[in-house]
């Protein structure tokens, strides 16, 4: 019964063409196969399956095995946020952040150094604001 079950389970075909290798009907060789397998499968889970409880629990908690890994890039590290001028000029770069803090984050402790660097200079008079919106935001 063991090797005409591994058989059928190795082989996988229909009922039909494994019961023909056994030269049995396909309705008895089912049936025999099954019962077996019934019979035989909580033995196997008192042998070859464990109950892990809290044997296996990690140390510590998941948030803090994780600190450095970014899921948005899926990479382990440090993470930093460079500001660009249009002249392809790095005019800002933060310090690093481990890799699970987020982007807002960042920018929100940059905040200074972006609103600092909107405002209009006194050199960026003659620059035209044709835009919807400059009534709204004078100073940039």
């Amino acid at each position: 019964m063991l090797f005409m079950t591994l058989v059928t389970l190795k082989h996988a075909g229909t009922w039909d063409i494994l019961s023909a290798s056994f030269d049995e009907g396909a309705a008895t060789f089912s049936n025999r196969i099954n019962q077996f397998i019934r019979v035989l499968h909580p033995y196997l889970v008192r042998k070859y399956i464990d109950e892990q409880g809290m044997k296996t629990a990690p140390a510590v908690s998941f948030g803090e095995k994780k600190t450095y890994f970014s899921k948005k890039h899926g990479l382990y590290g440090h993470k930093v946020e460079g500001s660009v001028a249009p002249n392809d000029l790095a005019i800002n770069v933060t310090n690093c952040a481990v890799g699970s803090t987020s982007d807002f984050e960042m920018f929100k402790a940059n905040l200074g150094f972006h609103s600092t660097h909107l405002e209009k200079q006194p050199s960026d008079t003659n620059v035209s604001a044709n835009d919807a919106l400059r009534d709204k935001f004078l100073s940039q």
